[in-house]
């Protein structure tokens, strides 16, 4: 539906309210507010019985049948979102059959959504009925209280009497302001007398400026001294929306090679939507064009949207672009505290950050002067949401480009199929640009593969987990001085504890997956998070014969402190690096090389830049083509190109060492001889045959229900539906089949046309909601990046 841009020519609001009901609603616009009711307002409507606040994302004209209800009141002087933006949440809801409110708390802040607040409200001085005296004393004529602080009888019966009515405002909070501290005259003039005080004001004139309040916590009584030092007008105070701290870098601008400058010069910033598909090897300097392009962006008055597909990675490009950009930007992502994200996105609405940078949630950045979109790494899967609203950041950051008719740079060293394939092919104005060295010299790292089998007629068996030749290379590395990463993509101590007597796994009882074993913790299952005590005899036969089966990420560290006893030994996976804090102290530490050996999981190939480490090695490079799944081969060649990307590039030789049981397989015989082209020719042409994305579009429909015919039935009920142009694959149960109780069986929809697909799923929906009022779980997933 194409959004008007006011209320002239329309008189229904599509309105996305705050409470699940499945679809945008549709209301009546009064005659007052005509000219007020623009999208991306906030509105407060009537909905069933009573009243719900939402927002406006779309003004159409009144179909001659139709009878709607109107809205009560707009909540906001002007829009609170930008058009583009608009356009990308009514795309969102409508292809991922998302729940409207669901997508709005995606696009807005907490404090800043569309939640309301249900209040009661005494209209006279009167007293209330004699059943509902008692509540006299709770209640006061013109003053609202919460509806929470009563009971729902009670709520009824003060509506009913006539003397109470009720009301919803928004639930929102204010921006938060930073206070800042100067002194206005020298300590001299406080006096002797007031010591405290002489203490403080001598802190403020050293600063010689603007002081933060923050960096004075630890000041006893620190409130009542500004309030006195205010009433002597010694001090000033301001407070100002937060402003991201400076980074301790200085920004040396490096001489573009030629690759970089034919890449600069070919996308423009002017000439409206494009794609730009940035296809370089590992440290060609991609971040460098993104800075250059910003740059010439902001001289122009515009914004630049900055997207990277971990947290992990935003301490890293904030440091890059703050020392060349100083305070324009603005940092967005899941796991800042709810203040400091409102007071970035108010800083992007206001156009005060010229440049926003953050994970997938960035994407719904209100940017008014959005003038060029970049994606980095984007590739990874991590910039699709596994759950709730299952969006793929990187596809609306194109549908917001081309909102906004501005260009889109993707990144990557390891490009999706999808992006590649429409850069070979032009499709959809895509355009490709190759970095194939890197600007420093260095070469790309060596790579070396260990065949972990056992050659024919041997009776001995490689070593494992470090081989003899990864063993001999990481003491040479450390001989030298430098550094060493270890990837095993496998958390714990052990993947599953085996009892050797009758075979079986010790497996989660509410999951299909064998509970991992923790060195702390116990056995853990990493689905459901359910935590036992590893158990000492089968439950099955009784035997104590129960053995560590395969090795994680634990049990390799402590492998690597034992053959490596001098060396400094650390651990980066999800167990280590719970908080961002922690997760920075890491890499931190592995820049300033306090670290010798780092082990860890695919965290470590998502683009850290660490000169030191001139080693890396993959312990078993072949793991993640066991999974069966369309993608296993593209993540494999992705992760391991990723990750020998690490090693050489501050100008030190670089060396891989792939550990593998499948040497000759595309995706790590082509990541091993850094031949992108080889395996993208060779995996596009086996999709083309399985009819498989990207020349095929896809829906997932996973059933989930603790009855397995139930979920069966409903699986069965979706791939029975028929549509032009769409195959149905299934019902079949889902690789991992059983998780948290419930039995998950899926149906997957293929079509070579989007607007079929979305036939489809129309035809679906209402057997969508049959089967959710019978309590079966119905996920549909659009462009799904795995089946598991």
């Amino acid at each position: 539906m194409v959004l008007e841009g006011g209320a002239a020519a329309a008189t229904i609001a599509e309105v996305a309210v705050s409470r699940p009901v499945g679809r945008l609603l549709s209301y009546e616009v009064p005659d007052h507010l005509i000219d007020a009711a623009i999208p991306g307002t906030r509105a407060l409507v009537p909905l069933g019985s009573s009243e719900a606040t939402g927002l406006i994302l779309g003004l159409r004209p009144k179909r001659s049948e139709e009878a709607n209800k109107p809205l009560i009141e707009l909540l906001d002087e002007s829009p609170i979102l930008d058009q583009s933006l608009l356009e990308m949440l009514r795309f969102t809801i409508s292809w991922y059959r998302a729940e409207p409110s669901a997508v709005i708390r995606c696009a807005l802040p907490a404090g800043l959504g569309i939640d309301s607040v249900r209040s009661l409200l005494k209209v006279d001085d009167r007293d209330l009925p004699f059943d509902l005296a008692h509540l006299n004393t709770r209640l006061k004529s013109g003053v609202p209280v919460a509806a929470k602080a009563f009971t729902e009888a009670e709520v009824r019966h003060l509506l009913r009497s006539g003397a109470v009515t009720e009301e919803r405002r928004l639930k929102s909070k204010k921006e938060p302001q930073i206070e800042w501290l100067r002194a206005l005259v020298h300590p001299d003039e406080v006096g002797a007398r007031a010591p405290a005080q002489r203490a403080l004001m001598n802190t403020l004139f050293a600063a010689g400026d603007w002081v933060c309040i923050a960096e004075l916590r630890g000041v006893t009584g620190l409130r009542r001294l500004i309030n006195q030092l205010r009433q002597r007008d010694a001090i000033e105070r301001r407070f100002t929306s937060w402003v991201e701290p400076p980074v301790g870098l200085t920004s040396t601008i490096p001489e573009l090679s030629g690759e970089q400058r034919r890449a600069v010069d070919a996308i423009d910033l002017g000439g409206g939507f494009a794609q730009h598909l940035l296809f370089g090897v590992t440290g060609s300097g991609k971040t460098e064009v993104y800075l250059r392009l910003i740059e010439a962006l902001l001289q122009r008055g515009d914004q630049a949207l900055v997207m990277v597909p971990e947290i992990a990675l935003t301490p890293q490009m904030v440091a890059r672009f703050s020392a060349r950009f100083g305070d324009r930007i603005a940092v967005m992502h899941s796991a800042l505290p709810p203040g400091r994200r409102r007071s970035a996105w108010h800083r992007a609405r206001r156009g005060e950050a010229a440049v926003i940078i953050g994970a997938r949630s960035a994407v719904f950045a209100s940017l008014p002067r959005l003038g060029l979109v970049v994606v980095d790494e984007e590739h990874d899967g991590s910039y699709k949401q596994s759950d709730g609203v299952r969006y793929n950041g990187r596809d609306l950051a194109i549908l917001r480009a081309k909102a906004a008719d501005v260009p889109i740079v993707l990144g990557s060293a390891t490009p999706s199929l999808e992006s590649y394939h429409r850069a070979c092919t032009g499709e959809h104005n895509t355009y490709l640009h190759r970095l194939e060295s890197r600007p420093t010299g260095a070469a790309m790292p060596v790579v070396h593969m260990v065949d972990l089998r056992r050659p024919s007629g041997s009776k001995s068996k490689p070593a494992y987990p470090l081989s003899d030749p990864l063993r001999l290379a990481i003491e040479n590395t450390l001989a030298r001085g430098e550094q060493t990463m270890l990837l095993l993509n496998r958390r714990g101590w052990a993947p599953a504890l085996l009892c050797l007597d009758c075979g079986l796994r010790h497996s989660c009882p509410d999951c299909s997956v064998a509970m991992v074993l923790h060195r702390r913790g116990g056995s853990i299952c990493h689905w459901c998070g359910r935590r036992e005590e590893p158990p000492r005899r089968c439950k099955d036969c009784g035997s104590s014969a129960m053995i560590d089966a395969g090795i994680g990420t634990q049990q390799l560290e402590a492998a690597c402190i034992e053959a490596f006893a001098t060396a400094r030994v650390e651990r980066l996976d999800s167990d280590t690096a719970r908080s961002q804090r922690r997760l920075e102290a890491i890499l931190q530490r592995m820049a300033e090389a306090s670290i010798d050996i780092l082990v860890g999981t695919q965290m470590l190939a998502k683009g850290h830049d660490l000169p030191g480490v001139t080693l890396v090695g993959v312990i078993c490079a072949d793991q993640g083509l066991r999974m069966p799944d369309p993608r296993a081969a593209e993540r494999t060649f992705a992760l391991l190109s990723q990750v020998a990307g690490r090693a050489g590039r501050a100008g030190r030789p670089g060396r891989a060492i792939f550990q593998t049981f499948d040497p000759q397989h595309p995706a790590i015989a082509c990541a091993a001889a850094h031949d992108a082209i080889g395996f993208y020719e060779g995996e596009l042409k086996r999709r083309r045959q399985l009819r498989l994305p990207p020349f095929q579009r896809a829906a997932l429909i996973r059933c989930a229900h603790p009855d397995r015919h139930l979920a069966e039935e409903a699986a069965t009920a979706f791939a029975a539906q028929r549509a032009q142009g769409v195959e149905n694959l299934g019902p079949t149960p889902a690789v991992i089949e059983r998780v948290r109780g419930d039995f998950r069986i899926q149906a997957l929809a293929l079509s070579k046309t989007a607007r079929s697909l979305q036939a489809w799923l129309d035809k679906i929906e209402p057997i969508r909601r049959a089967w959710q009022k019978r309590g079966v779980k119905v996920v549909v997933d659009v462009d799904p990046m795995e089946l598991l």
